[in-house]
C-alpha cells in the first residue's frame, strides 16, 4: 500500500471484490480472465516480474520464449494450487506454492533445453529464475489459493498472457 492508496482502494483492487465497489456485483469469469490483459496487467501497471522482462527480452526469440515459459508455470502452477487449495496447511501454504511453481519452472526449463537450445542458452539463468518471480506467487497467494480451479485458471491465463504481451 503506498502512501497515497487507502485501505478501501485496496480492498476495492482485490481479486473476487465487488466491482467499482458496489456489493453484490462479483467479477465475471471473462472480467477474471481480462484484468491480468491490461487493466491489472503485471508489467505495465503492477510493475511486477520485470527483471525476465528487461533482461533477456532482446531479442523477439527471447522473448517469445520467456513469455511461454512464464505463461506455462503461472497456468499450471495456477491450476494446481487451487485443486490442492484445502490440502495444503496455511503454516506451509508458502514453501507449497514455491514447490509447485518450482516444478513447473524445471519442466519448462527441460522443455526448451530439448526444444531450443539456442534460446535456452541464451536466457541462462533467467529461466530458473521465474521461481521466484513475485508476480507468480502473488497470484497463487492472492488467487488460486482462494477460488475455484476454473476462475484461478482463467486468472492465469489473462495475467500470463499479460505479462507474455509486454515481454
Amino acid at each position: 500500500m503506498t502512501v497515497h492508496e487507502s485501505s478501501e482502494e485496496i480492498v476495492r483492487h482485490a481479486p473476487g471484490a465487488p466491482v467499482d465497489g458496489l456489493p453484490g456485483r462479483e467479477r465475471t469469469p471473462a472480467q477474471d480472465l481480462l484484468r491480468g490483459v491490461w487493466r491489472e496487467n503485471p508489467v505495465l501497471v503492477q510493475l511486477l516480474g520485470l527483471c525476465p522482462a528487461l533482461a533477456v527480452t532482446n531479442t523477439v526469440e527471447n522473448s517469445l520464449a520467456m513469455g511461454l515459459a512464464t505463461f506455462f508455470v503461472l497456468v499450471g502452477s495456477s491450476f494446481l494450487v487451487s485443486s490442492f487449495k484445502s490440502l495444503i496447511p496455511s503454516e506451509v501454504r508458502i514453501a507449497a506454492f514455491i514447490l509447485i511453481i518450482a516444478t513447473f519452472v524445471t519442466i519448462a526449463d527441460l522443455l526448451l533445453a530439448a526444444i531450443v537450445p539456442d534460446i535456452h542458452k541464451a536466457l541462462g539463468a533467467f529461466i530458473a529464475l521465474i521461481v521466484v518471480n513475485c508476480m507468480i506467487l502473488g497470484r497463487q497467494e492472492a488467487f488460486a489459493s482462494k477460488r475455484p480451479v476454473g476462475r484461478a485458471v482463467l486468472d492465469a491465463v489473462g495475467t500470463g498472457a499479460g505479462f507474455w504481451w509486454r515481454c
